[in-house]
């Protein structure tokens, strides 16, 4: 229903992996465009919600139980030089389930960071552990394009 995001028909290359180059322009569009698809209610989580998941009631420094990030956990610090299928670090999942919150992509959320920006969390592939911490939030123009920033629905 929108413009066709960045490299989109490229995608189908890359079974179960986040979508990559997503604005949050995008990742708001895919919300929609979905939550008519599929009779659902999708939209991006808030920085608060996303907090919540990846680290539960703040006694969570990672989206997992205990331990620092090593590579049964996640994909950061170039160990892998990609963006990996969802759920190829079930070690890493957070007690409820929930797989990649650590590493692997940044994920837009709709929460404003100021007045020209969104909030983004989760690291990516290419970052240090630090960026993988549940408290962890930086901030991207919501037209910003890269190959680490992806996105994940939540449903009402």
């Amino acid at each position: 229903g929108g413009p066709e995001p960045h490299n989109w028909r490229g995608q189908p290359e890359w079974p179960c992996r986040p979508a990559v180059w997503m604005t949050w322009h995008d990742a708001m569009q895919y919300c929609r465009w979905a939550s008519k698809a599929y009779q659902l209610r999708l939209r991006l989580p808030t920085s608060e919600e996303w907090k919540f998941a990846a680290g539960g009631s703040g006694k969570r420094d990672y989206p997992w139980l205990a331990g620092e990030p090593d590579d049964e956990r996640a994909n950061f610090e170039m160990r892998v030089g990609r963006v990996t299928p969802v759920g190829l670090f079930p070690r890493g999942n957070s007690p409820e389930g929930i797989a990649d919150l650590a590493g692997n992509v940044w994920e837009w959320t709709s929460s404003d960071y100021d007045k020209t920006s969104k909030v983004i969390r989760g690291g990516a592939f290419d970052d240090g552990a630090g960026a993988l911490r549940a408290g962890v939030r930086i901030r991207d123009h919501p037209g910003g394009r890269d190959r680490r920033s992806g996105f994940r629905c939540v449903r009402e």
